[in-house]
């Protein structure tokens, strides 16, 4: 007997700021948050403001009824950027990240889009990265944590 691994079929919705429940969002990306001093903070106040001002976004993928994973975005005229990119463990592996990325650079429009990642993810995400087209421009050490790399990314 040969078993077939068939692909989830993901679905994903942009969400506006009326649609968040902050508290669920922190809650679900607290992993990604512990990389990054006053995660909270910027999610409340910063993040909120500017989604409400229509510079940010949140790229949700659904496996049916869980989310699987979500992507916070930068869209203005000065920066394009993807803040947060965050899949759960158990979705790691699947392909659900490779269309994520795909998802939230065509909203980002393609080109110019920065990401930083940190120095305990960079491993994992580099693959990722480097197959969408993205490249390391700078690492940075102590830019958010003392004595930790920050690796920024940039897709030309």
């Amino acid at each position: 007997m040969i078993a077939f691994k068939s692909r989830q079929k993901v679905l994903f919705e942009r969400l506006e700021c009326d649609d968040v429940q902050f508290s669920s969002l922190a809650k679900f990306l607290s992993e990604a948050g512990i990389y990054y001093p006053n995660f909270k903070n910027w999610l409340y106040f910063s993040f909120r403001k500017e989604m409400i001002e229509g510079k940010r976004s949140i790229v949700i993928a659904r496996c049916g009824n869980r989310v699987a994973g979500m992507s916070l975005l930068k869209n203005t005229l000065v920066e394009k950027k993807i803040c947060t990119f965050y899949i759960l463990p158990s979705y790691r592996g699947s392909g659900i990240g490779r269309q994520l990325m795909d998802e939230s650079v065509s909203y980002l429009g393609d080109k110019d889009i920065k990401i930083t990642v940190a120095e305990e993810r960079n491993l994992e995400l580099y693959p990722l990265l480097t197959s969408k087209g993205f490249s390391v421009e700078n690492k940075v050490s102590g830019y958010y944590r003392d004595n930790v790399d920050e690796y920024f990314y940039s897709l030309k």
